[in-house]
Parts: C-alpha cells; sequence; structure tokens
C-alpha cells in the first residue's frame, strides 16, 4: 500500500480553488511547529491560527506555549494578515475524557489518537461555525507523531462533522528542519514534552 503524501494533497486542494484563496483555519501547538508550517501554507490561502492545546500541562506551560506564538507572528511583518484564535483550555474536560485510565499509555499510543481528535474536532467545529472553508493542523510536522494516523483522524472529523479537512505533511521538504532553523533564528522557546506530562 503506498503512503500518501500529504504536501502534494495539500498543494492540490489548496490550488482546486480557482476564484479564491481558501480561507484554512489551522490548529497549531506552538511557535516552533508553527514557524515552517505557516511559512509553507500562508502564500496560498487566508490563514487563520487556532490555538486550542487543553492537553498542555501545567497552565504556565500552555500560557507560555501561546504567547511564544503570539511574538512569533508580531515580529513577522508578512503575517500582519493572519489572526490568532485562543480556544478554550479545557484541561479537565480533556482529562476526563482522553487521559482518564490512559495515563500510562506510551507516546503514539491510544492517548495520542484521543488527543488529536479531541483537538482537531473542536477546531473543525469552530471552522464550520465560522464559515471557513478548511480546517488543518501543524502537528503533521512532528518527529514524533505519525502524519498518517494524523490524516487519518482529521478525515474521519471531515465526514463526522461534515467539515473539509486539508491534508497535510509538513515534515515533507525539510519542514522540521526549517522549524529548528526559525527557532533558533527568532529565539523560540521549544519544549521538551508535548503536553500531557506528569498527569496524575
Amino acid at each position: 500500500m503506498n503512503r500518501e503524501n500529504g504536501d502534494r494533497t495539500m498543494m492540490q486542494v489548496l490550488a482546486s480553488y480557482k476564484e479564491k484563496k481558501p480561507s484554512v483555519f489551522l490548529h497549531v501547538c506552538c511557535a516552533p511547529c508553527a514557524s515552517a508550517s505557516v511559512e509553507r501554507i500562508h502564500p496560498l490561502c487566508n490563514l487563520t491560527l487556532i490555538f486550542f492545546n487543553p492537553n498542555i500541562m501545567p497552565f504556565e506551560e500552555y500560557d507560555r506555549r501561546k504567547k511564544e506564538l503570539i511574538r512569533f507572528v508580531k515580529e513577522n511583518p508578512q503575517y500582519e494578515d493572519v489572526e490568532i484564535v485562543d480556544l478554550d483550555y479545557s484541561n479537565e474536560d480533556f482529562i476526563e475524557k482522553v487521559v482518564k485510565g490512559r495515563e500510562s499509555d506510551p507516546e503514539k499510543g491510544p492517548r495520542c489518537l484521543l488527543c488529536y481528535d479531541y483537538r482537531m474536532r473542536r477546531v473543525a467545529l469552530f471552522a464550520k461555525d465560522n464559515g471557513a472553508d478548511l480546517f488543518a493542523t501543524t502537528l503533521t510536522i512532528s518527529p514524533h507523531k505519525s502524519t498518517d494516523d494524523i490524516n487519518v483522524v482529521g478525515r474521519k472529523i471531515e465526514k463526522e462533522v461534515n467539515m473539509r479537512y486539508l491534508p497535510t505533511d509538513f515534515k515533507r521538504k525539510k519542514g522540521y528542519e526549517r522549524s529548528l532553523e526559525l527557532s533558533t533564528e527568532f529565539k523560540l522557546y521549544r519544549q521538551s514534552y508535548c503536553g500531557c506530562k506528569g498527569v496524575k
């Protein structure tokens, strides 16, 4: 079975909007992952960044990552048209629906799939309510996450909520390496864990 080239699919979908650039609501987990992902997609769409990450614990860590994202966008004049929306933290609901009973799951285990679904579904519903053409996520840039798994979750959500998902693979074309370069250039805070650290 041939693996999908998510970057090629992304480019094809965006190019299919002939009359105008599509509006994309892009779920963003942190500034480093956003840096190269936004650089790649911004010229091709009207972009809104959605910061929805109730998986990040503690709240101080969540707030630090959000502020770094805001700083990165503000320090790049080419992104002056990019809006950042911060959705609810909802950490207690996240723990109840995603973490409870799965505290010992490993990275890329069942809890991660539920986490992707929880965050991306909220972004999809917000995108639908606000008239976006597409929703997507920067999660595919991480070398610690399965792009295939993320895109499967995105397409499942697309069918269930009737909001078009934009498959991506921001790791392609040395996206992760580019994120490291931009992180160095802008002195971005790079966290040492995804989010569910120290879950009790």
